[in-house]
């Protein structure tokens, strides 16, 4: 008795043993019959499993490693096309060391594993209590994942390319991974199965073309990562959501052709990235997302073609990013952004049916660059009365019935360029009277009906960087204050052409400036009794001139239109003649005006000053 305690005493031992620190790959049949005689007493192998190769095993069954209890390293079953089930598994409990992967029929590094084309089951695994992840994938004959239920905490899941999975069944006891992915599985039709699972890091649920709804995530409250929803043909709502109130990282919901709106986001009131809607061309509206009020990314919505309206944006408070609105044809009303008095970023409309921006009489700046491009329904800019500053370029091109710019009469400053090209129905630039500094190139081109640059007038000469006017064939009206203080100004790039008579060249545009700078005096003034040098001037000036008898003398300098810039002299003078100097470092580089007066005499000149 005692020799055969201790004999069976000795078994057990041995059949508890660590071994394979380096692990093991089974290529054939035989391999796996003859493991328990090749390694006695070996139960928990240290390093990785792998069963199957990249050339199609002849593996057909599992069972002589009914001995197994534990794998430190991974297991990776794959390119076995005759094995069926996974018997010999049974008393497996553990995967998950040093790489911490599961996986089932799938690409591992420098090698490819085709499916396990004949696998119908996962049931032999359900002593399995911990993996570091699980992937199951290319295994076309896996009807469900029964079998796994007892796994209840891995890394990332992963269920991809399995034809005939029909349930995610055995993943009740997921509380919470890193990655979830459920892609590929054209007959699954809802996500039952992921009942338990409340956060995750990333979601993807891509290009399941049955999928109706995604319940089964009725508990998931968090995910700290991406969530993206894509590509799933048949799913019209997201139902199955209700408890996601915060999303890390952006949502992304792209590629959903039967989605008509967001029923089923109710909760969500927080998204830590961007907000992604692309290419659903059965939505029409976002409504379902009630509680958000809070993007600290972009708001980039593309190509839904029947969207008719952001409404469902309607509380957000704050969007930290771009918003970009293009190719939405049919979109029509962007009020549901009322609430926000900023865009910190760029904002893009594009391909539109807007008319105008009604609804956004709130908003004060825009952070970035603004383009509205070919939305051809937009009549105005009615809407956007409190809009101050654009802190980026402005890209106002290729709108066919936009008529003015109403809507702009409180804009002051763009920090970038203006361009306003390619608006045939565009008439005149009046509302943008308030305007005073943009802060790189002005560019008026091919607006045939525009006849009168009236309106640019304000803006300061120096913020211009390049001036282009061209192709705008009924623009006759070019000599406004800025434009003649800036082509003024030596060396500076401009080109005009074929505009209208009066604006068809800079030669055109500088004598219909001239004219209306000396207008602005008595006609029949005489030429200034004074001596003006240097001409050009860079810096001081020496002013001559003589009196016959006592008078108040004053020397202004002024611009085109006739407002004084410079007062350089305003004091009584005594009979004989007078050189006075005065310094011009204040004056910008440009063509100026003087006038000269005393007493009764008075006269004008041109000055240019170079920097």
């Amino acid at each position: 008795m005692i020799i055969l305690f201790l004999a069976m005493a000795g078994i057990t031992g041995a059949m508890s043993q660590d071994c394979l620190p380096e692990g093991i790959t089974f290529t054939t049949q035989e391999q796996i019959d003859n493991f328990q005689m090749n390694y006695p007493g070996c139960t928990e192998i240290e390093g990785d499993v792998t069963i199957g190769t990249p050339d199609q095993s002849d593996i057909t069954n599992l069972t002589g490693l009914s001995t197994l209890t534990s794998i430190g390293g991974s297991l990776i079953i794959g390119g076995n096309p005759g094995l069926n089930g996974l018997s010999g598994l049974e008393n497996l409990a553990y995967v998950g060391g040093t790489l911490q992967t599961f996986i089932i029929g799938w690409v591992y590094p420098h090698s490819v594993y085709y499916g396990n084309a004949s696998l119908t089951s996962l049931s032999e695994l359900e002593s399995l209590s911990w993996a570091g992840n699980i992937s199951v994938g290319h295994c076309v004959a896996l009807a469900s994942l029964a079998g796994l239920e007892n796994i209840s905490c891995t890394g990332n899941v992963t269920v991809t390319s399995c034809a005939a999975l029909t349930s995610l069944a055995g993943l009740e006891n997921l509380t919470g991974t890193a990655i979830l992915q459920i892609s590929n599985c054209p007959l699954l039709t809802n996500l039952v199965g992921l009942n338990g699972l409340s956060s995750a890091e990333d979601i993807q649920i891509l290009d399941n073309e049955a999928l109706l709804h995604l319940s089964g995530l009725e508990n998931l409250v968090f995910a700290g990562g991406t969530v993206e929803i894509s590509s799933n043909g048949s799913l019209t709502d997201f139902s199955g959501l209700g408890s996601l109130s915060s999303i890390g990282g952006s949502i992304i919901i792209r590629n959903n052709i039967q989605l008509t709106d967001f029923t089923g986001l109710t909760s969500l009131d927080t998204i830590g990235a961007s907000l992604v809607i692309q290419n659903n061309f059965s939505l029409t509206t976002l409504t379902g997302m009630s509680d958000l009020v809070y993007i600290n990314g972009d708001l980039d919505i593309e190509n839904n073609y029947t969207l008719v309206s952001l409404e469902g944006l309607d509380n957000i408070s704050f969007i930290g990013g771009w918003v970009q609105l293009t190719g939405n044809t049919a979109l029509s009303n962007i009020a549901a952004l009322g609430s926000l008095t900023s865009f910190p970023h760029s904002f893009w409309l594009h391909q539109s049916a807007m008319e105008n921006f009604a609804g956004l009489e709130g908003l004060t700046s825009i952070g970035g660059s603004v383009e509205i491009l070919m939305n051809h329904n937009l009549k105005n800019f009615e809407g956007l009365h409190n809009l101050e500053t654009i802190n980026g370029g402005v890209f106002i091109e290729f709108n066919n019935l936009l008529k003015n710019l109403s809507g702009l009469d409180n804009l002051v400053s763009i920090n970038g360029q203006l361009n306003l090209s390619f608006n045939p129905e565009l008439e005149n630039l009046s509302a943008l009277d308030h305007l005073t500094a943009i802060a790189g190139e002005l560019f008026i081109h091919n607006n045939p009906h525009l006849t009168s640059l009236n309106g640019l007038h304000h803006i300061d000469a120096q913020t211009i960087e390049i001036l282009g006017i061209h192709e705008n064939t009924s623009l006759s009206v070019c000599s406004i204050e800025s434009i003649c203080d800036y082509i003024g100004i030596p060396g500076v790039n401009v080109g005009i052409s074929n505009n209208a008579p009066g604006c068809n060249s800079v030669q055109e545009v500088e004598d219909a400036c001239m004219e209306i700078g000396i207008s602005e005096y008595e006609a029949g003034s005489q030429a200034a009794p004074v001596l003006v040098y240097p001409v050009p001037v860079s810096e001081d000036i020496t002013i001559e001139f003589f009196l016959e008898e006592d008078a108040p003398v004053t020397l202004c300098i002024f611009n085109s239109f006739g407002r004084q810039i410079i007062l350089l002299t305003n004091e009584p003078q005594t009979a004989g003649k007078h050189q006075l100097q005065r310094n011009t470092q204040n004056l910008p580089a440009g063509v100026w005006y003087y006038r000269f007066q005393a007493g009764s005499l008075s006269g004008t000149g041109k000055l240019i000053v170079l920097k």
